[in-house]
This record gives C-alpha cells, structure tokens and sequence, in this order.
C-alpha cells in the first residue's frame, strides 16, 4: 500500500524512477513517519503502535507465538535498502522476499 501512496501527491515526496534506489530510500524514509502516523484522508489506519492480536513464527525450525502484541517504534525507522524488481511487478508481486 506504501507504494502506490508514493507515488501519488499524497505525500510530500520526491517522484522516483524505479531503478533508482537511492532516490526510492529518500523518498521511504520521508514518507515513513507520515504513513506510520495514519492518513485517514485515503484510509490508511494509525500503525505506530500496530495492535497485532495473534502472530505466529517459524524460524529455521523454531517456532513460537505472540498474542495481543504491540509492535512501536515504526515511524522513527531507517530505511536503508529499497529495491523495486520490475519483473516481479509484472507478476503481481512487487516485494522480493
């Protein structure tokens, strides 16, 4: 969802080519404590603090729960690395993993 706000005049970023990831990481790391503070003009809901009721993890074989977390912090985060795959774009997925 961060993506297509990006990318549009809702934020007040610097529109990046997509191979360009310098230019990706500026405009995350601006956007960032705007986004995580909620925008709820275009419906995007307060995420710092993210209430999470039930997340579960499988890490190389261990694996455990958490329940009624509280994830904080998020708006102040760096953002050092944006890398757009243009070919996974095309099918459907625009994360790499």
């Amino acid at each position: 969802m961060l993506v297509g706000i990006v990318s549009s005049s809702v934020l007040p970023v610097e529109k990046c080519k997509l191979k360009d990831s310098s230019c990706l990481i500026q405009a995350f790391q601006k956007a960032m404590p705007i986004f995580m503070s909620g925008m709820p003009d275009v419906g995007v809901e307060i995420l710092d603090v993210m209430k999470m009721d039930e997340v579960n993890f499988d890490l190389a074989g261990l694996k455990f729960g958490l329940k009624d977390g509280r994830l904080q912090g998020l708006k102040n985060s760096i953002v050092d690395n944006v890398k757009w795959d243009l070919e996974k774009r095309e099918n459907g997925n625009i994360f790499s993993p």
